[in-house]
């Protein structure tokens, strides 16, 4: 579930159950799982209600397609779950997306202009050796 706040910035909370396995031990727990656009924030289910750990270093592991996916954090521990639009938000949140990753970047510009000037030059050249022929 993707939550909106009405604040002035519109921050965004993302929030998913999840299971949380730590460190190679096969136990797992029933977590909530909320990114709050800095920390992914892990919560047990269970009363009383507690967080587990915070943390703003985590991996999000495979592709969007189907099936669980996997949140790798950084002391070893991992989170499954099968929320696919949480973690794609998730994903987009966390990588800092924002509109402006959505045009080429400075370096894809210099490549193309460069490239152009080449191509010109070189027709230029061609042009001048065959015209003398």
């Amino acid at each position: 579930m993707v939550e909106q706040t009405s604040e002035k910035n519109e921050s965004r909370i993302i929030e998913f159950k999840g299971t949380y396995y730590q460190g190679s031990d096969d136990r797992s727990i029933v977590v909530l799982v909320q990114f709050d656009g800095v920390l992914l924030h892990v919560w047990h289910l269970s009363d009383p209600f507690y967080r587990i750990l915070s943390c703003d270093v985590f991996q999000i592991a495979g592709s969007f397609t189907k099936g669980r996916r996997c949140i790798k954090l950084s002391n070893g521990d991992r989170i499954l779950t099968d929320d696919i639009p949480a973690m794609r938000a998730l994903s987009q949140c966390h990588a800092g997306a924002d509109p402006s990753n959505d045009y080429p970047s400075k370096s894809v510009w210099v490549a193309a202009t460069l490239g152009l000037i080449s191509l010109l030059v070189a027709v230029w050249w061609l042009s001048l050796h065959t015209a003398q022929f």
